[in-house]
């Protein structure tokens, strides 16, 4: 019988090589090589010095296996409104820019256990809800939906940061509720509306 497999999260926020190094081959190992862009090692060191950043890491073994990134809202809104343009700002939101996992250790509870720890961190920081551009041709954006409280959703057909080649579902969901972690809590999902043109709470 295989042994089983234990995973366990790190969150971190002090900038460090480590932290670019293994993000990237992390990201790098679970997306297709098209979907990198230029710039991109870049992008994400600054990303790794920008303190409102917050880094969460899948481990096994010793080994960081996993990848969560998230952002402040605002500071998305900022990067993508151009290819969203109906995203609010929302200081009380953080924004899911990476979510990642080695093909090896899928399905074995890891996102869960990252948005766990990112709602963790999250929240200490007075950031109630979370947003994110979730695939639909790999399920994330089912498993969201059933794991917690779905404030709005829209569908845009031709994602550009899919290399216009898969749809994506854009989510703003609530961590309110309890806990997405490995002690299998779920939550109904709820969409209260399609279409996410709110006005974001700012305060």
């Amino acid at each position: 019988m295989p042994a089983e497999i234990i995973l366990t999260t790190e969150v971190l926020s002090a900038p460090g090589d480590t932290i670019l190094e293994d993000s990237l081959a992390i990201r790098r190992g679970s997306f297709p090589q098209k979907w990198q862009f230029d710039g991109e090692e870049d992008y994400y060191r600054q990303k790794n010095l920008d303190s409102s950043s917050i880094h969460v890491f899948l481990r096994y073994s010793g080994k960081r296996v996993g990848y969560l990134l998230g952002i402040p809202q605002n500071e998305a809104v900022t990067e993508l409104k151009p290819d969203d343009p109906e995203m609010k700002e929302d200081l009380k939101m953080v924004y899911v820019e990476v979510a990642a996992v080695l093909s090896a250790f899928r399905g074995k509870g890891g996102f869960s256990l990252m948005m766990g720890s990112l709602r963790e961190e999250a929240l200490k920081r007075g950031m109630q809800r979370f947003s994110l551009h979730a695939r639909i041709n790999n399920g994330l954006s089912g498993v969201i939906r059933k794991k917690f409280k779905v404030i709005c959703s829209k569908r845009i057909e031709r994602w550009p940061y899919y290399n216009h080649e898969e749809p994506t579902d854009y989510i703003e969901a609530s961590f309110d509720g309890g806990r997405a972690g490995s002690d299998g809590t779920r939550w109904p999902g709820r969409t209260v509306r399609l279409g996410c043109s709110r006005a974001g709470e700012t305060q």
